[in-house]
């Protein structure tokens, strides 16, 4: 599983980029001058702190990024634009393949030369990181009096309380975020006046109501893993308890989850992924009518799966009579690594330059991506593009149900093992009891390694 498991509080810890109010007492006369038997002390100057100078020495910093096509293009010209933007600080970017830039970073830190800035998906990848002491904390930089980002409360309250779960240290700065999204074939839809479900209990419906109509698989998902965790949550549950360090696979809520989707797959309407990368190949088929998946897939509907249907865009469901809402979100962060202080500065330098609100909306568009600021949403570009990027309008509709996956060591081999355990019960090789108890004690193991 890529990513998450708790409901995002939108919490903004930079108190320093909060305007707060002085109270000042009002001035009144003295009754009577007091008696002096001595001359008072001279008062003692306070000063404001000195905060961090603007870079005034050549220095070159290195980025290693994945980006492809139109991401890469818009990432290298807020590069181009960068470097010419000043005298002292050279950005030199580095592609590398996806598969491969992990192990690359692992062996230029052994090697004691990293880069000085990568990119990674999620505040539990970050963590590996901070586990090995080697990412850098930006919320000094972030809040420095004169290089400091003035304009911090326009970015997303909630994406940033997931990049401060770190008591308040921020080790990874968001760049911009996808999330969850339910397709649907449109024209079927119309064709046999089909209402969109928003809720869990009317997705099942529904998916009874296609299978009736025409005898196949209504549903699919590319991320059941995901699935559970908005389930779970949404009905106020959890499926890792982190402060405990142990797996609640065995909730009530848990339960309910897994079981939701076994009953959905046992009566055929549920297709499962089998042989296919993606659940989007048997959708352009016509084999199943809905797909729930990335909003980062909208335009490779028809440029890589060939779809000629019309295909409508909505919300993930919710619990029915819940108060907790919860859509699982994924994004781009960047993370700068520890060298020295002159090259970490440089490395926040260029993040702040690429991250204001033109750079963002340029790359919310190329990425297929929400920006994590409002004023990039907000941006003419921004909302033109939106006009015809449904699954992305969808997402910024989503804005306030967004939740994100804790930082937490173990949270990866964790959250593996509930994706391996819905795997066994889905596929029914392991009862719902059976597979619970064994990826339980793996994920606990994890959780406390």
């Amino acid at each position: 599983m890529k990513r998450f498991a708790c409901l995002m509080i939108a919490v903004l810890m930079v108190v320093a980029m909060v305007g707060c109010a002085k109270k000042v007492q009002p001035e009144t006369e003295p009754t009577a001058a007091p008696a002096v038997t001595e001359a008072p002390a001279e008062p003692q100057a306070t000063e404001e702190p000195a905060g961090m100078q603007p870079i005034s020495e050549k220095v070159t910093i290195s980025a290693w990024y994945t980006f492809g096509n139109k991401n890469e293009e818009n990432f290298l010209a807020a590069i181009a634009d960068f470097n010419a933007s000043q005298d002292f600080i050279t950005v030199e970017a580095t592609q590398q393949t996806w598969n491969e830039i992990d192990a690359k970073i692992m062996a230029a830190l052994k090697a004691q030369n990293p880069p000085d800035i990568i990119f990674c998906s999620d505040a539990a990848t970050t963590n590996n990181y901070v586990d090995m002491d080697v990412a850098v904390d930006l919320l000094p930089y972030i809040t420095d009096q004169n290089i400091g980002i003035a304009d911090f409360d326009d970015y997303n309250a909630g994406i940033i309380a997931e990049a401060q779960q770190w008591d308040g240290h921020m080790y990874m700065l968001p760049i911009s975020r996808t999330g969850e999204v339910m397709y649907y074939n449109a024209d079927f839809f119309a064709e046999n006046n089909l209402s969109v479900p928003t809720t869990w209990e009317e997705l099942a419906a529904l998916c009874e109501q296609i299978n009736t109509l025409t005898g196949k698989a209504a549903l699919g998902s590319d991320y059941l893993d995901e699935n559970y965790v908005d389930m779970v949550t949404q009905m106020g549950g959890t499926y890792i308890d982190y402060a405990n360090k142990a797996a609640n696979f065995d909730s009530e809520e848990s339960r309910t989850a897994l079981g939701y989707f076994k009953d959905l797959t046992d009566k055929g309407y549920l297709r499962l992924k089998g042989d296919d990368n993606s659940l989007c190949t048997p959708f352009a088929a016509e084999l199943i009518y809905m797909v729930m998946g990335t909003s980062a897939n909208y335009s490779k509907l028809f440029s890589n799966y060939g779809i000629t249907f019309n295909v409508g865009v909505a919300e993930l469901p919710t619990v029915a009579g819940t108060n907790t809402d919860y859509v699982t979100m994924w994004g781009v962060n960047a993370v700068v690594l520890k060298s020295d202080e002159l090259r970490q500065q440089a490395a926040y330098e260029f993040l702040k330059f690429w991250t204001t609100a033109d750079y963002q909306a340029t790359w919310g568009i190329g990425y297929d991506a929400m920006p994590v600021r409002s004023s990039a949403i907000e941006s003419e570009s921004y909302q033109e593009y939106l006009k015809g990027a449904l699954s992305t309008a969808v997402l910024v509709e989503e804005y306030d149900r967004l939740g994100y996956q804790p930082a937490a060591t173990g949270a990866k081999a964790a959250n593996n093992a509930i994706a391996a355990c819905i795997d066994e019960v889905l596929l029914g090789t392991l009862s719902i009891d059976d597979a619970i108890a064994q990826y339980k004690a793996d994920a606990d193991a994890a959780l406390n390694g």
